[in-house]
């Protein structure tokens, strides 16, 4: 729902729908979030069980929305810290993927691995793309390794149903051919605002707070540097 609102807002520029989002992600960050543990449920101030896969991959992907959807990089960094817990309390070591619950969840005869998405997209196919957007935007060579080996695992699973892969697949083009970068350089933080909603939703979009030598500013006002394989444009004010 968190994912969906951020679209709304995008397309429509109604405020009402980011600030049902925020009041959402707020109540998950306050309610179902210890630190960096995810839980199920919670009910008269006593949360539930310890997250699943799908928990924490949905939620890491909402986080990535919001982002998208503000530019504010607490989401980023909550959603790079999420991701680094599954891969520390998921990741199965020995076959490769996730486990469906991890190593402080309960401990049942058998731990189960869903790889294929559903009705709603798997955790393990979730995963991997939000691994790749994650990589994309943090430049984290880490990550990357991470979803190479997530994307690779996968294809062997999707040659014999390409259809019960469909997230994975998305994935997979996003890593194989990536939709442009934007690098947006701010000349005054209330131009923050307004970027959303005039960038294509498939841009990967990497947010510069203040000039650098790398990426000034062109002409004092915000900036531009749209970036497609290994060329870059020269710096523009508007798209």
């Amino acid at each position: 729902m968190i994912a969906a609102l951020c679209e709304l807002y995008r397309v429509s520029g109604k405020n009402a729908y980011l600030t049902a989002a925020q009041q959402a992600d707020r109540f998950a960050a306050a309610q179902l979030c210890d630190g960096d543990t995810l839980y199920v449920s919670v009910r008269a101030g006593q949360r539930g069980v310890k997250g699943f896969l799908d928990d924490y991959a949905m939620y890491i992907y909402a986080l990535l929305c919001m982002h998208r959807a503000t530019w504010n990089m607490q989401y980023l960094d909550r959603a790079k810290r999420l991701c680094e817990k599954v891969l520390s309390d998921f990741y199965d070591a020995e076959d490769g993927g996730f486990f469906l619950y991890g190593k402080d969840g309960e401990q049942l005869i058998h731990r189960p691995k869903e790889m294929r998405d559903g009705a709603m997209p798997g955790g393990n196919t979730m995963m991997a793309w939000n691994l790749v957007r994650l990589s994309q935007l943090l430049n984290d060579d880490g990550l990357d390794r991470a979803a190479k080996r997530q994307l690779d695992l996968l294809a062997a699973y999707a040659d014999y149903y390409p259809p019960e892969y469909a997230t994975f697949l998305c994935a997979l083009l996003e890593y194989s051919e990536p939709p442009r970068k934007i690098h947006a350089v701010l000349a005054a933080d209330a131009d923050r605002a307004s970027l959303p909603l005039h960038m294509d939703s498939d841009d990967l979009i990497v947010l510069h707070e203040t000039p650098t030598a790398e990426y000034p500013l062109k002409n004092g006002k915000t900036t531009y540097y749209v970036c497609e394989g290994y060329s870059c444009r020269p710096p523009v004010n508007a798209l």
